[in-house]
């Protein structure tokens, strides 16, 4: 059974071994030193989740309930390790974000970059909007676009 929890320190190496194998470790994650660093900081501040299926940790996102304009949620990060891609993981996670996003706003925000065309399909069909892009905002050569999704007016 599928769990998603708020990060522990003692489950770093679980969220590194989420980010390897990836298009973002590929990209921007070079340095493991400097990414477990991050990946602490988050977590002391509480904004880091694991997704663990009780034996191992296999998905990993960060959200800032605040990051986006000082005022609206921001998934920051979400990744499953490799082993466990494409069974539904990623999607429930973006649930729980999209859940605790909206208890605290009308709109949340995500960014993806621009070598990861599956995973800006994958937020198209979950009814996020592209609503502009950022060229070289963390890398040079990389364009992020940004996305948005509004809670439905039912």
């Amino acid at each position: 059974m599928l769990t998603i929890r708020v990060s522990q320190l003692s489950d770093i190496k679980g969220c590194l071994e989420c980010l390897k194998d990836s298009l973002l470790a590929d990209n921007y994650f070079q340095d493991t030193g400097k990414v477990a660093n991050g990946i602490m900081n988050a977590i002391e501040k509480g904004e880091v989740y694991v997704a663990s299926n009780g034996e191992e940790i296999i998905g990993v996102m960060s959200i800032d309930y605040n990051g986006m304009f000082g005022e609206f949620p921001i998934l920051r990060l979400i990744s499953v390790k490799r082993t466990h891609r494409s069974k539904g993981i990623g999607s429930l996670m973006l649930e729980y974000f999209e859940k605790a996003g909206f208890s605290k706003s009308m709109k949340i925000f995500l960014c993806v970059s621009d070598f990861n065309t599956r995973a800006k399909l994958f937020y198209l069909k979950k009814d996020f909007m592209e609503i502009g892009k950022i060229q070289n905002l963390y890398k040079e050569g990389i364009t992020e676009f940004i996305m948005m999704k509004e809670k439905n007016q039912e």
